[in-house]
C-alpha cells in the first residue's frame, strides 16, 4: 500500500475493499501556510532563534506510541 493507493479513497485489504480518507487537507495547508507568511513579512508575527534544538536519537528520551 502507497500514499497514492490511500488517496484514492480506496484500498484493498485482504480481498476486501476498504473506504479511505484524509487526515488532514493539503488545500487548507497552503491556505494556513499563506497566511502565517503574510503575518511574518508584514511583522505580525516574529520568528526567534531555536530556545533548544530538539533531541537526536541517542538522547535517551523514549517517544510514546
Amino acid at each position: 500500500m502507497n500514499y497514492r493507493q490511500l488517496k484514492s479513497g480506496k484500498i484493498t485489504v485482504q480481498g476486501k475493499e476498504i473506504p479511505t480518507a484524509g487526515l488532514s487537507s493539503y488545500t487548507r495547508a497552503r491556505e494556513i501556510a499563506g497566511i502565517l507568511k503574510e503575518w511574518i513579512e508584514t511583522g505580525k508575527f516574529f520568528l526567534t532563534d531555536a530556545v533548544e534544538p530538539l533531541p537526536s536519537v541517542d538522547s535517551g528520551m523514549a517517544v510514546k506510541p
